[in-house]
């Protein structure tokens, strides 16, 4: 945790010493992040609502945009309540409402309005 981060884990909030989390987080009653899960708040804070699960090897990022050459930083991600981020997502959209899954290794860019079920595609080797 660097000096300038802001965290705040409301009571019941379950978080693991194991994950990583960097910059201005909100994480809300109920939610459970397991170990080796990233939650970087890069571009702006991230308020995450109650009763979400975030496993392993998940990562929610608020990154910087660009419009241009202009770096837009301050902008907030928002996640709703009872979400399920499964094995080795990435989640960048800037809004997640409530009720949504996404799948292990699936991808949801900051452009996504908002998730509901993200599925993975598997690799073929």
């Amino acid at each position: 945790m660097a000096k300038n981060d802001r965290i705040v884990i409301a009571k019941g909030a379950v978080v693991c010493v194991e994950a990583e989390i960097v910059g201005d987080v909100t994480i809300g009653p109920g939610t459970v992040v397991h170990p080796r899960a990233r939650i970087l708040a890069e571009g702006g804070p991230i308020v995450i609502g109650e009763n979400n699960l975030v496993e392993e090897q998940t990562v929610i990022r608020n990154r910087k945009m660009r419009d241009g050459e202009e770096v837009l930083e301050g902008h907030v991600m928002i996640i709703g309540q009872n979400n399920v981020f499964e094995v080795g997502c990435c989640c960048e959209s800037l809004y997640v409402g409530k009720n949504n899954i996404m799948e292990p290794k699936s991808y949801a860019g900051a452009h996504i309005k908002s998730v509901m079920v993200v599925l993975s595609v598997p690799s073929v080797t």
